[in-house]
């Protein structure tokens, strides 16, 4: 939990990536450490194991922050179109090789608003989203389109360490794109 910090400062406190991050479970490739695709970049055997996998075993990632600021989605959706701007590879899906020959690949995608969901909950109260978390975990996503989306939850009231009305925000990481010290890196990027 991150307490009396604004998430739109936080998202734009850098212009560039720092230190390398690597993806992907940390094992093979700096898939993220440069700004622009030269070629699409083949997933790696425990990565591609950890994408076909999700469809039977879940295992999507689930990174939970609180601000307490009244921020709005708007500004938290235009600060991390800003960020994916800088750190460009975070802009990716997986593109599957037909029949399964290979391994997929991880390819370029634009940013859309599918990438940051907005939650409305009639009683934003702390234990509310709590409940909504619970249906949340559920889902998995779809490497496919994106191998992360962020759930942004504003206004909630009684969240820790906040007085005010806070902002909630779980980032869901694909365990193909990242594994968790891989995600939580990304995360403070």
């Amino acid at each position: 939990v991150v307490v009396g910090a604004d998430p739109v400062e936080l998202l734009l406190a850098r212009d560039v990536l720092e230190p390398e991050v690597r993806v992907g479970g940390g094992v093979a490739h700096d898939f993220i450490s440069t700004r622009h695709y030269a070629a699409e970049v083949q997933l790696t055997p425990a990565d591609a194991q950890m994408y076909w996998l999700s469809d039977r075993m879940p295992n999507d990632q689930f990174l939970l922050f609180c601000f307490a600021t009244g921020a709005g989605v708007d500004e938290v959706r235009e600060a991390v179109r800003r960020r994916t701007d800088v750190m460009g590879k975070l802009l990716c899906r997986v593109r599957d090789v037909p029949r399964h020959l290979d391994y997929p690949y991880w390819c370029p995608r634009t940013f859309g608003d599918d990438l940051v969901a907005e939650h409305r909950l009639d009683d934003p109260s702390w234990e509310n989203v709590q409940d909504a978390l619970g249906d949340l975990v559920a889902t998995v996503l779809d490497a496919r389109v994106s191998p992360w989306r962020l759930h942004v939850f504003t206004g909630v009231r009684g969240a820790p360490l906040c007085d005010d009305a806070a902002l909630v925000v779980v980032w869901q990481v694909s365990h193909a794109f990242a594994d968790g010290r891989g995600a939580t890196a990304l995360a403070r990027a």
